[in-house]
């Protein structure tokens, strides 16, 4: 099994000492490799030393994954270790949580291979999340839960097909938090879908401008009061007069 394809998820082992003793003696290449983004808080210079392991040349996939999208939130989350992207240029799946990619680092960076991304509770900055998607030119999957770092994201991609969001549903006013999202030119776009905490609002301004293989369009629902769908010229948003009347109440007092 040493010479194998490693697939480690080290979510499931009882002491990081496990994952470590496992990618000091495995001897074959990575395919995939998971773990909590908590490691990246608690103890970054062993996540780092994780990454810089010679098991993992040629990564396929990674995953720094949270359990729940609408935990506490981290609003000065840790920098994602430079290492993770010594696998830029093999990487085709990424899920990346509760980090802060910076500029520096994220505007430099080509993806050639990546197909699918997720951003889950991540610090980002609108240069560098547009900069990471024009360097990817077969992404295909796109996931953008809870990030913060930008107000306004603006996708012009020939191959992406499916894009997931969300806004933030709190408040916060020290923080730029996701406002208006919109496609201006992705031919091959067949879905936008929305991510949110039940009964919550989105807050969220969604334009497309050119997307002309559409097929699903996720819908706003009677909590969804503030964000609305504009198509072209047409716009769609929820009437004041279709939510619940506590919730009115509560709205105008």
């Amino acid at each position: 099994w040493r010479s194998a394809p490693l697939n480690l998820d080290g979510g499931d082992l009882r002491t990081m000492d496990v994952v470590s003793g496992i990618l000091s003696a495995h001897r074959g290449s990575g395919r995939r490799f998971r773990f909590p983004a908590q490691r990246l808080q608690d103890h970054p210079a062993t996540v780092d030393a994780w990454l810089r392991s010679p098991a993992l040349d040629n990564l396929q996939e990674i995953d720094c994954w949270i359990r729940s999208i609408w935990g506490p939130q981290v609003l000065q989350p840790p920098l994602q270790p430079v290492s993770i992207f010594r696998f830029s240029s093999c990487l085709c799946v990424a899920t990346l949580s509760r980090c802060h990619l910076s500029d520096d680092v994220a505007q430099a960076l080509q993806f050639p291979k990546l197909k699918k991304l997720a951003l889950q509770w991540v610090r980002i900055s609108e240069d560098s999340l547009h900069s990471i998607i024009a360097a990817s030119p077969v992404l295909e999957c796109l996931l953008l839960r809870r990030f913060f770092g930008c107000r306004c994201v603006r996708i012009n991609s020939a191959s992406l097909t499916s894009i997931g969001v969300s806004a933030n549903a709190g408040y916060e006013p020290t923080v730029t938090f996701l406002e208006e999202f919109i496609i201006e030119d992705a031919p091959c776009l067949k879905r936008i879908l929305y991510h949110r905490p039940p009964q919550l609002p989105m807050r969220l301004q969604v334009s497309v401008i050119s997307a002309p293989n559409l097929e699903t369009l996720g819908c706003l629902n009677r909590f969804d009061f503030s964000s609305r769908l504009k198509l072209g010229s047409m716009i769609i948003e929820v009437p004041l007069g279709f939510l619940p009347i506590a919730y009115k109440f509560e709205l105008l007092f």
